[in-house]
């Protein structure tokens, strides 16, 4: 982890950084410089005091007010001494100690007595009990995300190789299988980013992190195209009409929807590695996540209802299966991500990522299977018309 602080005399003390280590013993190495206007020919040097709390003490560490109080605190504790001309200092190690469960350990630098605004950059690298780099709520995910990687290609390979089939049987591009592929395109590129991120993390302890912010913009313009699939749906495309829908409807709101999830994203990284967050989507973005898809689904909802009022008793039990399923997309992250808070926090992300790319790969297995040829959606919807007004041509 590489990041810069400002300290000054009312913020003297500060978080650096956490990291989860299994039983046994971890260990850690650390440096900084100071990149404030610094004198070349100096060679004083400014202490910092590098401590260490476990998570059993680090919120009596919170609540105490003095900088000294929070020193005192633990006894985990190495004196760092950087250079004042802008050179690094020496690197200082330590080690994690536990015979236990999974802690947290919280590490912060100090300097109660600093005299001046001073900017650091630190440098800090942590190695599990196994070697690596990975804290322990993270552990596994670089296996994790090939395994669902390759669910996902066999998701988007089966529908690609069909659309490819009705095109050349008919030259034209179904319209409902193209949103369909898009959306599992997406999803499937943006867990191919996530994989090297992992696995350049794995190596160097650092990643890419514009892989792993490509990864979640792709998931949540994977997210809007498959909601307003449903929407569109719900609103009768292929159920009473074969037209297209007007876009200008459609559009807009999809993009408002990537451009929200995109900021929230955004928001997300500036607190990346608070030491209250334990996955992507704890706090403030999680809070807005849920509050988009309670609308979205409240928008499906009302649509749903208006077209069963007017569906034919054909389609009206189709119509309240599709709702059903439906419904359970929509609620689903919400249900998940809360349901993942009553985890410890060294099990939430695992949880939230395995649950929520099943649910994904469920649902898209759905859709692909609504579109079918052999589904009774197929056969009592305008898809299996002859001619199909609502394609590319």
């Amino acid at each position: 982890m590489s990041n810069t602080f400002v300290f000054d005399s009312n913020n003297s003390w500060k978080y650096i950084t956490k990291f989860a280590s299994f039983p046994g013993k971890a260990t850690w190495e650390l440096k900084a410089k100071i990149t404030t206007s610094a004198d070349p020919d100096s060679e004083v040097l400014q202490h910092f005091k590098s401590t260490i709390y476990i998570d059993d003490k680090w919120d009596e560490a919170l609540a105490l007010s003095s900088c000294e109080a929070k020193e005192e605190l633990s006894k985990r504790q190495k004196t760092l001494k950087v250079p004042l001309n802008g050179e690094w200092s020496d690197t200082i190690f330590g080690a994690l100690v536990q015979n236990a469960k999974i802690h947290f350990w919280y590490f912060t630098l100090s300097d109660c007595d600093i005299p001046e605004k001073t900017k650091l950059k630190v440098e800090i690298t942590i190695y599990n009990v196994n070697e690596s780099h990975f804290s322990s709520e993270d552990y596994g995910l670089n296996y994790i995300f090939p395994i669902i990687t390759a669910l996902f290609f066999c998701a988007l390979y089966k529908n690609i190789a069909r659309l490819i089939k009705v095109f050349k049987k008919t030259d034209d591009l179904e319209e409902h299988l193209v949103m369909l592929n898009i959306a599992i395109g997406c999803q499937f590129l943006g867990l191919g980013f996530e994989v090297f991120h992992l696995w350049i993390y794995n190596y160097d302890g650092k990643g890419l992190i514009i892989l792993h912010m490509l990864y979640q913009s792709l998931e949540t313009i994977s997210s809007a195209v498959t909601t307003i699939l449903l929407i569109m749906i719900a609103s009768g495309w292929t159920v009473s009409y074969k037209d297209f829908p007007d876009i200008d409807i459609y559009i807009p709101v999809a993009l408002l929807v990537v451009v929200v999830n995109v900021l929230i994203v955004g928001l997300g990284k500036i607190t990346d590695d608070a030491y209250n967050k334990y996955t992507d989507y704890d706090g403030l973005t999680g809070y807005c996540i849920i509050v988009i898809r309670f609308l979205l689904f409240a928008w499906f909802f009302y649509l749903i209802i208006s077209l069963y009022k007017t569906a034919a008793v054909r389609l009206k039990t189709f119509l309240t299966n599709f709702s059903i399923l439906s419904s359970i997309y929509f609620m689903s992250f919400p249900c998940i991500l809360i349901i993942s808070w009553s985890f410890e926090p060294a099990s939430r992300n695992k949880v939230l990522i395995i649950l929520t790319n099943l649910m994904q790969i469920t649902f898209f297995v759905f859709l692909t299977h609504l579109y079918g040829e052999s589904s009774t959606f197929y056969k009592i919807s305008t898809l299996s018309q002859s001619v199909l007004p609502g394609k590319i041509q």
